[in-house]
């Protein structure tokens, strides 16, 4: 019974470490090639187990009553006949001509791995067949001539169902996001970029919206805009009102016959214009949901109205259909006076509009141009999520609600109240404080949801710079973090990799921050980071030829001298030499970066493994922890830690003093073992290539499996691994690593490993070639070769390759991975002897 027992643990600890390694390819694998689908599967909320998404006959109903029920806009509302006349010497868009160029560069702005649609044809395979190009440059035109052409699976679309909030039950909660066929959305992203542009050139839309000026700064500009307004009101002791609108379904309730009279008003090329109206007459989805105990795809639902969400002319469409508020508002006297020239009525960003008035009725206005211009293009406000709020000598005032002219109203905010303005909580002003807690809070939420995943060293760092730090610097520039904050909050990181054994605290700080191809590891520093992002900012705004875009510029250059806001260093560029001189000026941390500066040292191929990131996390960080010998040696303990210590002689030899040094290469106890086996796992590696460049083995078999024979031979190579060369006179050093004996060239090559210390690479080099020079000789002399070459081949045991062992390795004509493979062996030998011997338990 009890070895039965210890039969089933043994197997489940073996399937964890199945599952663990599984988990591990298949965690790197997406990342690799999906991370936007990575980062995804992080973020997935947890879900109660009793709330399960709606049938699909629900699901069907609801979306259909939205999508199929088919609105029509109000042609003769006055502010259209107004919009008509002011482009009426418009000119209009030259005819579209779609040339294999146009395809070319569309294709090249598409992402590679995006969910394909019912074609199943991803935007790689596009990429890679250029030869397609050109045909599809031609039906593309074809379908301008004659848009029924075009194959009817072209508009059908994969819509799959985002659940927004945990409320999985209620349909309404779901983000449609359709997949569309590849070729569709090459089409209507090449004719999407030429109706853009030419909207740009013209003028036509508004500054104000920002949600598809792809030179702007995204939300994040109208957010600066918006502090600088409120804290001028506030200081200034000005009045102010203020309004947030949010459209119920803008995307997906937006009338058809809009979309297209927009583009007719603005003077879009009418083959386009028919086109995109044959399209829409054909667009159809189904809907997948897909749950841990529920999946299932929906039957065909008809688009009639709304857009689809995932074409990539659907956000620009959308912008120009919005684009006319814009113009109703600023031809209007409302607004707030920035200063004696400068007036702004409201910011927009996609469906997100902001108003902004001197008082109260200017703002009832405002409403009551927008609501009717929604009214008139068939949307309507979702009234529950708009919000008023005013201010009256810099401060903020509870007011009554606002009456809209249809008897609807809209709520006002109290000092308690807050809204969520594009990501920001605010009232009138920006919470600073809450929103500081929820964004550290999120920074550390996502750094912890990646530390937990099984992504190697190097995936982890750049997860953490692709996804946890840029939630953390959207808001530089618009919270106020003092230098202060910043540095509390790096360390509140480091702690966190600390606590998952990738970061050892003893460990040089600077290092962290670096580039892995100068020995870092290559993590943003929220400091340094957020510093830069403020600089862009304010040079983004200042070369911004608007008023308002002018008048922010002064206004942050203003704040920054009167000390509200933290100064931006002028020194970013220099940040790299900053970190390299502290990490240089460290007593203990100082000297591997030394021993990286030494004439012998390859640098390059010596931070192989960083830039190749292969170490699996807690590996790395055990060997930054020994390069920057801050590993707990007795003499470490003693010296540095300042611990009571019996002996600092060294625990297995008990002769010489226990540093990091001596454990890594210097212990006589370990040196035919330990030390043995990393310095052969090194040999193997070139021993294995060389056999197989030779035909001398059938096939690879992984490093650590494989065993070398002392003797392999055919007509062209005989090899020898670790055997005594007999010579007639004889030679005191006669056992070298490796002999590789060329019959037809009549050469030889004697290649010997070593895994010296950091400061020795250059005396185990030398040390090599002499112990050998009689050996090559008499090889020479006794079997008639033409010549016989010393390759030492040396790797520290700290990772660092020796200049001449990359040449050498080019002079075996071997694969340019083979250092990498060497070192690997060094690398882990190295972390395993300190494992073994520091922590043993």
């Amino acid at each position: 019974m009890e070895t039965m027992k210890q039969k089933i643990a043994a197997l489940g600890s073996r399937m964890r470490r199945y599952h663990k390694r599984t988990q591990r390819h298949r965690e790197n694998n997406l990342f690799t090639n999906n991370q936007k689908e990575f980062f995804r599967s992080l973020d997935e909320q947890q879900k109660h187990p009793e709330d399960i998404p709606p049938k699909p006959t629900e699901m069907q109903e609801y979306w259909s009553n939205i999508w199929s029920r088919s609105e029509v806009h109000n042609k003769d509302a006055p502010w259209i006949k107004t919009l008509i006349e002011e482009q009426t010497d418009l000119e209009e868009m030259a005819p579209i001509t779609i040339t294999t160029e146009d395809v070319n560069n569309t294709i090249r702005r598409m992402k590679n791995w995006t969910t394909p649609g019912v074609d199943n044809i991803h935007n790689y395979w596009w990429k890679s067949l250029k030869s397609t190009h050109k045909v599809l440059a031609r039906l593309f035109q074809e379908s301008l001539q004659s848009p029924e052409s075009i194959p009817k699976y072209f508009t059908q679309g994969a819509t799959c169902m985002l659940p927004k909030t945990e409320k999985l039950s209620d349909p309404k909660n779901y983000r449609p996001i359709t997949c569309l066929p590849s070729a569709y959305k090459i089409l209507t992203s090449t004719i999407g970029f030429k109706i853009v542009t030419h909207l740009k050139n013209n003028k036509l839309l508004a500054w104000e919206q920002n949600g598809c000026n792809k030179n702007g700064r995204g939300a994040k500009e109208l957010l600066v805009i918006d502090n600088a307004i409120t804290k001028q009101a506030r200081k200034r002791l000005k009045n102010l009102s203020m309004a947030w609108i949010d459209y119920r379904k803008a995307f997906d309730s937006v009338p058809h016959t809009w979309l297209l009279q927009v583009l007719q008003i603005y003077k879009i090329n009418p083959r386009a214009i028919q086109l995109l109206k044959h399209l829409m007459t054909t667009w159809r989805t189904k809907l997948t949901v897909k749950h841990e105990t529920l999946s299932y795809q929906t039957g065909e639902i008809r688009i009639a109205r709304g857009i689809f969400q995932g074409d990539s002319f659907s956000p620009s469409w959308f912008c120009a259909a919005m684009n006319p508020i814009s113009s109703m508002l600023n031809r209007s006297a409302y607004g707030y006076a920035i200063d004696s020239n400068t007036i702004l009525s409201h910011l927009f960003y996609v469906d997100d509009l902001k108003l902004f008035a001197r008082g109260r009725k200017q703002l009832e206005g405002e409403l009551e141009l927008v609501r009717k211009f929604s009214g008139d293009i068939g949307m309507s406000l979702g009234l529950e999520k708009c919000a008023v709020v005013e201010v009256k000598r810099g401060k903020l005032v509870r007011q009554q609600n606002i009456k809209l002219g249809d008897g609807r109203e809209i709520r006002s905010l109290g000092v308690e109240d807050s809204y969520k303005y594009l990501g920001i909580q605010q009232t009138y002003e920006i919470r600073q404080q809450e929103n500081k807690r929820e964004t550290e809070s999120e920074l550390l939420r996502r750094t912890r949801k990646i530390l937990g995943t099984q992504l190697s060293a190097k995936n982890i760092i750049t997860a953490i710079n692709m996804w946890a730090v840029p939630a953390f610097t959207y808001t530089a520039g618009v919270l106020s973090w003092s230098k202060t904050d910043l540095q509390r909050i790096d360390q509140k990181i480091r702690t966190t990799l600390t606590k998952h054994g990738l970061l050892h605290p003893n460990s040089a700080v600077e290092r962290i921050y670096l580039p892995r191809r100068t020995g870092g590891r290559g993590l943003s520093s929220l400091e340094d980071t957020c510093q830069r992002e403020e600089r862009n900012i304010i040079d983004y705004f200042r070369k911004r030829n608007n008023p308002v875009h002018q008048w922010v510029a002064t206004y942050q250059q203003t704040s920054n001298r009167a000390g509200t806001s933290p100064p931006v260093e002028p020194e970013m560029e220099n940040r790299l030499e900053r970190l390299k001189q502290s990490w240089q000026s460290k007593s203990l941390h100082g000297r591997f970066y030394a021993s990286l500066q030494q004439e012998e040292v390859d640098r390059t191929k010596s931070h192989t493994y960083l830039m190749q990131g292969y170490l699996y996390p807690q590996t790395e960080g055990t060997l930054m922890a020994i390069q920057d010998q801050v590993v707990p040696t007795r003499v470490y303990a003693k010296h540095i830690m300042k611990l009571q210590v019996e002996t600092t002689k060294c625990r297995l030899c008990n002769i010489a003093e226990e540093t990091i040094q001596h454990l890594s290469s210097g212990c006589s106890q370990i040196a035919g073992t330990k030390y043995l086996t990393r310095h052969n796992d090194m040999g193997k590696v070139v021993h294995q290539l060389i056999c197989l460049r030779e035909e001398l083995l059938p096939h690879f078999t992984p490093h650590h499996l494989y065993s070398p024979q002392a003797v392999l031979e055919n007509d062209q190579t005989k090899i020898y691994w670790d055997l005594t060369v007999v010579t007639d006179r004889g030679a005191e050093h006669n056992r070298p690593d490796m002999v590789v004996w060329n019959k037809t060239k009549k050469t030889a090559h004697i290649i010997d490993f070593s895994v010296p210390l950091d400061n020795n690479l250059s005396k185990a080099y030398g040390e090599k070639i002499t112990k050998y020079n009689v050996l090559a000789r008499q090889i020479r002399d006794m079997w008639k070769l033409k010549s016989v070459t010393i390759l030492p081949l040396i790797i520290s045991a700290n990772g660092l390759v020796h200049r001449k062992s990359s040449a050498h390795i080019e002079e075996l004509d071997l694969p340019p991975n083979t250092i990498a493979w060497m070192q690997k062996a060094v690398i882990l030998g190295t972390v395993g002897i300190i494992r073994q011997v520091i922590y043993p338990y």
